[in-house]
């Protein structure tokens, strides 16, 4: 079976800079399992840009997350991740957040098979979206987990 394809919402990958300062053991088990190859992770440019203009114009978060922090992250998506250029997409009109409907789109035009989300609005999407699945860091890693354990993974 091919690996899965994954992609992580800004907030995830915001927890994961905050990391630093005691973040849950959920998000470093979901960069550890990406840092590992356990599955594809597909960043859309409009993600990793709006991760970065978030902490900067978040004055609670640029004292929170080092330039240090920013480069580390850098380097994380330069050698586990694909990036996925910047590109004109038919977005639908799915969420209230036309940011969440962006999400959506990359990730369909990407095949990604998961999404994770701290996004309530995202999350509310389930499966609804097929084949896209969208699911907490947390019931991410639980489907993982269940895929591997019945040897499909």
């Amino acid at each position: 079976m091919a690996r899965l394809r994954v992609s992580f919402d800004s907030n995830v990958f915001i927890s994961f800079l905050l990391s630093a300062s005691g973040a849950s053991s959920v998000i470093q088990s979901l960069f550890k399992r990406a840092s590992l190859l356990d599955f594809e992770l597909i960043v859309p440019e409009a993600v990793r840009l709006e991760v970065l203009a978030t902490v900067a114009n978040k004055p609670a978060l640029s004292k929170r997350i080092s330039e240090a922090d920013i480069q580390q992250f850098e380097s994380f998506l330069q050698s586990v991740a694909s990036v996925t250029p910047l590109r004109q997409l038919t977005i639908p009109s799915i969420v209230r957040d036309s940011k969440d409907d962006l999400i959506i789109a990359y990730a369909l035009d990407a095949e990604v098979d998961y999404s994770a989300s701290v996004d309530k609005d995202l999350l509310v999407l389930g499966d609804t979206i097929a084949p896209l699945k969208i699911r907490s860091p947390q019931a991410f890693l639980d489907d993982v987990e269940r895929e591997s354990g019945a040897g499909m993974g």
